[in-house]
């Protein structure tokens, strides 16, 4: 079984694997990024693959790993991965809306809410779109969330702070 490298790009390593053409994201760091938006992520590799090959397995516990049995050779499908690499980038670096953060950190609405009007969730951005009016919804940096959410003490800390101050 050969580990040729069949094509790079900023967050993949394409191998050869025998017949068929192994994929591993080049970065683990940013794996959890990636997991909170799996189905979307795994869409988005079965579409743009689907392209290159026949696409025959995705994993992603604990690395992505994607099995392809491609149709052409890696030269053919710069553009392809290019595409790729470019999509799953602003999947992990997009900010989460309100309901992902809540079940991300396993806090409720009004946790969210209090949290966010005293500063200790920073928000990224805020979202508007129209509906009927203007309705305006606050996103939030993953990094920061994916960091909450890797030390429940944190969120444990502010729950008892809020309990002593007579808010929870």
């Amino acid at each position: 079984m050969s580990n040729a490298v069949w094509a790079k790009s900023r967050h993949f390593l394409f191998y050869v694997c025998g017949e068929n053409v192994r994929i591993l994201l080049r970065d683990l760091s940013k794996l959890d990024s990636l997991k909170i938006r799996r189905r979307e992520v795994v869409r988005v590799l079965r579409r743009r693959l689907g392209k290159i090959g026949e696409v025959l397995s995705i994993e992603m516990d604990p690395e992505i790993i994607v099995e392809i049995c491609p149709y052409v050779d890696a030269a053919c499908c710069h553009k392809l991965i290019e595409r790729l690499d470019d999509r799953i980038g602003e999947i992990m670096s997009r900010p989460l809306h309100p309901k992902l953060l809540q079940s991300l950190l396993g806090i409720s609405s009004q946790e969210r809410l209090r949290w966010t009007k005293d500063g200790r969730l920073p928000r990224s951005r805020n979202i508007n779109f129209r509906r009927g009016r203007v309705v305006s919804i606050a996103s939030y940096p993953i990094d920061v969330a994916l960091e909450i959410s890797n030390n429940p003490s944190v969120v444990e800390g502010w729950r008892r702070c809020d309990c002593e101050k007579g808010l929870f």
